[in-house]
């Protein structure tokens, strides 16, 4: 009841109470209120789980896996609507949970609200918990930061469920086994009691509950009641759990690359040196040339339809056809070294094509001369090389900056990724074997060749790489499977897909045009079922999930990789929320100027409280050695967004700079902001 507003309000309670008092007769005291029916948890043994009862019992588990090993998503209700019926294919192909993991849990009322971006506060009392339950795991024991939602119903959502969630940027570990937890104080509508379903409670007893899954729910509970108790937990404050094993995405995607790498060696042919009639380039000489890739999407490009592999029966996609691909080469205007021009390979941004590097190809305006990637790194004596990436306008005319997303038919864009990821690891092996003749660049003055050479080429060892927007995503997923990159400078790039998509102002309103398109009335946040069968479907492509495949956790016979990370406020694709998921994901400290606080929450989260101090250089460990890694945050200064930082700041254009030149020197460092032209610190 809401405080009485006048007199007459005050009159008119008093009149109510003593009407109220009349009708109590002779009785001596009040009665006091019928308490709130308690709300239980459902964990329904014997449940078919068929569309309308998917959620009675907890999603993912490892009890709910179809016969590959990925989650059985099979009778999760569509609505017919041909997107998600894709992403539900996706999600079942996969194998096991994604490490950026989600779950759901239904009860029979309704739970107190919760808030997709609110952190679920309270520590090891906290009423939800995730944590660490794999006996063979260093990390047994380990909570993770969790976030919540209490879904509306619709015609995905029952009544009653609970959405939860590993933090945005908390990347669990592959191949590992965690749990769910969800404790009586999760709070129920009312004030009503929260308690665990009978077949809950038997399995917290150490019983195994009746019906067909009995036995398997014991066995697989088994491991999560010693670590409850070791944290203090009481198994009857649980009122439900669920446990489950994550998948390895980025191993999956080295293997499948890895197999066809092998299989296909093209050479990069047709050199010829573009004209530079107005002297647009004094500081490189611009070749261009092809390489012919083969395709293993079905179907024609963007994608509308089809765009998936087809397997082999050795795991490998088969080809549909091959592909003359557009390549873009810079060398400096300067001697060749003994064994190579040393060597940046470039990822351009979406709707990007191969020459993006040099000038910008249509992004280009006045003021960018001379700040492109290839002319800056040609100061640092660097050869730059790209390729038109897939959904580029050079191979799909026309192709806007969103096609490579397959709006229409998302579970495409897994494998235009995939086949991206699968043509850059082609095209790098192809530039270890470049020989450009002398011929190619007999037109452009500077370059020459030290004594017994007789062709251009490229030192390949170490290399590093550079990426914007799409093209740093591509950064961060071709530097987590590509053994010969040590080093990456990811500009503009976020992750995260099911969170950006919902968060970035590039697509205003993105999550009420989803929820037109999945056919709910419900505004979405990315807890939403559909969007976590969409993470399922598209995180072997997700680049949050590769970051920590860099350094912290590299693949078996991987380098542990440095990285110099800028980022933009007021970036119109990604906003500070995907940033500091990804800068959480990292584990690394910001150096510089805190432009926005969030990130600094954010990184708390796993403990990185300090700033690092400039110079930096190898401040981060790992199994596999010392390595430099940082974030930098920085605002706009004209009438430009934040995504642009990588060509309008020039204090970012001296950083990438230098941290490239002191790689190949041997130690990277993230040097202080200074101003062009002034020397990089040794």
């Amino acid at each position: 009841m809401g405080p009485l507003r006048s007199a007459a309000s005050a009159r008119s309670f008093v009149v109510a109470l003593a009407f109220a008092l009349a009708g109590a007769g002779g009785c001596s005291s009040t009665s006091s209120p019928s308490p709130a029916p308690a709300v239980s948890s459902m964990f329904d043994v014997a449940s078919p789980l068929g569309a309308e009862a998917f959620f009675d019992l907890p999603f993912p588990s490892d009890a709910r896996l179809n016969a590959e090993g990925g989650p059985d998503v099979a009778a999760f209700p569509d609505q017919g609507v041909e997107i998600l019926v894709g992403l539900k294919r996706g999600a079942a192909a996969r194998k096991g949970v994604p490490v950026v993991a989600s779950a759901y849990f239904r009860f029979t009322g309704a739970l107190a609200p919760r808030d997709a971006d609110t952190l679920v506060e309270g520590g090891d009392a906290a009423p939800i918990l995730l944590i660490d339950v794999d006996p063979s795991s260093p990390d047994k024991g380990k909570s993770y930061p969790v976030v919540a939602s209490t879904l509306a119903p619709d015609p995905y959502v029952p009544s009653g469920l609970l959405g939860v969630a590993a933090h945005p940027g908390i990347v669990l570990e592959p191949h590992r086994k965690y749990a769910f937890v969800v404790r009586r104080n999760v709070g129920a509508e009312g004030g009503a009691p929260v308690e665990p379903a009978p077949a809950f409670a038997a399995l917290a007893r150490g019983e195994t509950p009746q019906g067909s899954r009995g036995a398997e729910l014991a066995a697989l509970y088994a491991p999560l009641w010693p670590v409850l108790d070791a944290k203090g937990v009481a198994r009857t404050d649980v009122t439900t759990a669920t446990v489950f094993t994550t998948g390895d995405v980025v191993s999956d995607n080295a293997a499948l690359s890895e197999k066809v790498r092998a299989q296909y060696t093209p050479s990069i042919t047709g050199f010829a040196l573009e004209a530079d009639p107005t002297g647009a380039l004094p500081e490189v000489c611009h070749v261009r040339a092809t390489i012919t890739l083969p395709q293993f999407q079905k179907g024609t490009p963007p994608f509308d339809t089809d765009g998936l592999f087809e397997l082999g029966a050795d795991g490998a996609p088969i080809k549909q056809r091959d592909e003359v691909v557009p390549v873009s080469i810079t060398v400096p205007r300067t001697p060749m070294p003994a064994g190579g021009y040393p060597l940046v390979v470039y990822f351009h941004g979406s709707g990007g094509v191969s020459r993006e590097a040099v000038d910008g190809g249509d992004k280009s305006t006045a003021e960018d001369n001379g700040r492109w990637p290839s002319t800056t790194l040609a100061r640092h004596g660097f050869a730059v090389a790209a390729s038109a990436l897939p959904a580029s306008p050079e191979r799909v005319p026309g192709a806007g900056a969103f096609d490579y997303l397959n709006l229409d038919n998302p579970i495409a864009m897994r494998d235009t990724f995939r086949q991206g990821i699968i043509e850059q690891r082609i095209f790098i092996e192809a530039l270890g074997r470049v020989k450009i003749p002398t011929a190619a660049l007999a037109g452009c003055s500077g370059p020459s060749l030290p004594q017994g050479e007789t062709e251009y080429r490229f030192s390949m060892d170490p290399l590093s790489v550079q990426g914007q927007s799409m093209g740093g995503m591509y950064a961060h997923m071709m530097g987590a499977v590509e053994p010969r990159i040590r080093a990456l400078v990811p500009t503009g790039g976020g992750g995260y897909w099911m969170y950006f998509i919902l968060k970035t102002t590039k697509v205003p309103g993105a999550g009420g045009l989803l929820a037109l398109l999945l056919k709910t009335p419900e505004k979405l946040d990315h807890l939403h079922p559909t969007m976590q069968i969409g993470e399922m479907a598209l995180e072997p492509i997700d680049p949050i999930v590769s970051v920590p495949r860099l350094a912290h956790a590299p693949l078996p016979g991987h380098p542990t990789r440095s990285m110099y990370v800028p980022v933009g406020k007021a970036d119109s694709y990604f906003p500070p929320a995907v940033f500091d998921a990804i800068a959480l994901a990292y584990g690394h400290p910001r150096v510089g100027d805190e432009v926005w606080p969030s990130m600094s929450a954010a990184q708390r989260l796993v403990g990185v409280s300090a700033a690092a101090s400039y110079p930096v250089r190898e401040n981060m460990k790992a199994a596999g050695g010392t390595y430099t890694s940082a974030v930098v945050q920085y605002a706009p200064t004209g009438a430009w967004d934040g995504h642009q930082i990588y060509r309008r700041l020039d204090e970012v254009i001296y950083q990438y700079g230098c941290f490239h030149r002191s790689f190949r020197k041997g130690v990277p460092v993230i040097a202080a902001p200074a101003p062009l032209g002034s020397p990089c610190p040794e």
